[in-house]
């Protein structure tokens, strides 16, 4: 596949449509890899805010290079019209950042569609759960915090490769997309050594290594937005809303027959 970036930056830098189909492609695996509902649908409507004009591609572009000042240089000194001079190396950065956006752009589909669903289906009685996001349902401007920091985050080249899957179980998780009993199964699916053991060894293992994973994930969070604030990206007080938001990342657990007030749900 040809360089997404490129075909983004030539669509909204000189108004050139030749490179869509690398960016097109870049959104149809990131879809599958999210494995989101409907993944037609989902790639239409991420294509469509990102490049549905050159105008879009072109505030996308200045939007990544809020986040690279080696590409926010060569966009200085090329006019829009003319294409800037990237290496190679550039190039690969900025494909990353976009990949890491994109994939963000299809886990936010993917829960705005759950959310959608949760609405207009009635859920047993033994379903109906107390919901620690029920507040960010309408509020955009938490909802909006969020997302820049998923956005920071996506954005780290230097981030291990474990924190995108451990921020997705967290999320899912405190949504009550998940259970702990679905992320312990796929850890341990997913883990040739942890399937050999099998039994209760294999689930406290995988649990021991998902909740420290969990924990270091959220502090990853809470980093990210400490460091937006320090570099101006985000204000104080837009901070300790996402700090907020990241306090609100916990698990859901059903109710047990017999469980009294207060145990609906626990700290992971």
């Amino acid at each position: 596949m040809s360089s997404p970036f490129l075909g983004l930056l030539r669509y909204g830098w000189a108004n050139d449509p030749a490179g869509q189909r690398a960016v097109y492609e870049l959104i149809t695996s990131r879809v599958k890899a999210r494995q989101c509902t409907d993944p037609d649908d989902a790639t239409q409507t991420i294509a469509l805010k990102i490049f549905g004009s050159a105008e879009k591609a072109y505030l996308l572009v200045l939007k990544l290079a809020e986040q690279s000042a080696a590409l926010d240089a060569a966009l200085a000194a090329a006019p829009r019209g003319a294409m800037p001079t990237l290496d190679e190396a550039l190039v690969a950065s900025c494909d990353s950042q976009l990949s890491g956006y994109v994939s963000r752009m299809a886990e936010h589909y993917k829960i705005d569609r759950w959310r959608r669903r949760r609405r207009t289906v009635s859920l047993p009685e033994q379903d109906v759960l107390p919901a620690p996001f029920a507040a960010l349902d309408d509020d955009s401007g938490v909802l909006t915090l969020r997302d820049r920091v998923l956005e920071r985050v996506a954005a780290d080249e230097r981030r291990p490769e474990w924190l995108d899957r451990a921020l997705g179980e967290v999320q899912a998780l405190a949504e009550a997309r998940s259970t702990m009993d679905d992320v312990i199964a796929a850890c341990i699916a997913s883990d040739a050594d942890l399937g050999r053991l099998g039994g209760a060894e294999a689930r406290t293992r995988a649990r021991n290594r998902l909740q420290q994973q969990h924990k270091r994930a959220r502090e990853y969070l809470l980093a990210a937005i400490r460091g937006a604030v320090s570099d101006g990206d985000l204000t104080a007080d837009e901070g300790q809303v996402a700090e907020r938001w990241v306090g609100m990342l916990i698990r859901r657990q059903k109710r047990k027959p017999a469980a009294s007030r207060g145990q609906g749900h626990e700290n992971r």
